[in-house]
């Protein structure tokens, strides 16, 4: 979905509206990380590795291995 800020606030408060959304959404994703970093974590390391056979050096080896 994506939203168009052009059709939600008039553009004298364009800047400020965006300034104001972003800095809602950096404080949404910093609290979110805080609250739920281990679970992230222990998800992440259950993931196989990203590492590409054929291009081996673009993904280092993860360190468990």
């Amino acid at each position: 979905m994506t939203v168009d800020l052009h059709h939600l606030f008039p553009p004298e408060h364009l800047d400020h509206a965006a300034t104001v959304i972003d800095a809602f959404l950096q404080e949404l994703a910093f609290q979110f990380e805080a609250r739920y970093l281990d679970e992230l974590r222990r998800f992440r390391a259950r993931q196989p590795s990203p590492r590409d056979p054929r291009q081996p050096w673009l993904f280092p080896p993860p360190a468990n291995e």
